[in-house]
């Protein structure tokens, strides 16, 4: 209970991936402490972490970057560069992109992803990231990969 004695809630969700790491600092430390589950929205940072972007190519059609360009203004070189290190990363691990950092997300204590599925391929990187056991080591190097 608070201080003016309301229960805690029982989950938290907010934008949450590899690229949205804000709430590391303040909201997930509060959330562990509590006993709060959080729920990451957005896991996949609306497609960037799956591979579908690629530099210097354009962005797929009906794909969140040509639906919403405002997205596309975070795919700079740094990002660029970053989803490589990952893209190789996984591919050491014979797994998708994507698959990589749900298993990342999965990695947080505390941490549920929200993941959206349109089509049912989408399903096969949750599977492969449900079935992969990241050691600390793998996850602080995923997560170093993307500074």
């Amino acid at each position: 209970m608070d201080r003016i004695g309301l229960p805690d809630p029982l989950f938290v969700e907010n934008r949450y991936s590899l690229v949205d790491r804000d709430d590391e600092a303040e909201v997930l430390p509060s959330c562990r402490e509590r006993g709060i589950t959080y729920l990451a929205f957005s896991p996949l940072a609306g497609g960037v972490l799956t591979g579908k972007y690629r530099r210097d190519q354009v962005p797929p059609p009906g794909s969140r970057m040509t639906l919403r360009p405002e997205f596309g203004a975070r795919l700079d070189h740094r990002l660029h560069a970053a989803l490589d290190a990952l893209t190789a990363m996984a591919s050491d691990r014979g797994v998708d992109p994507a698959a990589l950092a749900l298993a990342w997300v999965l990695a947080q204590p505390g941490v549920r992803p929200v993941v959206g599925v349109s089509k049912p391929h989408h399903l096969d990187a949750l599977a492969a990231a449900l079935d992969m056991e990241l050691e600390p080591a793998d996850v602080e190097a995923i997560a170093g990969s993307m500074m």
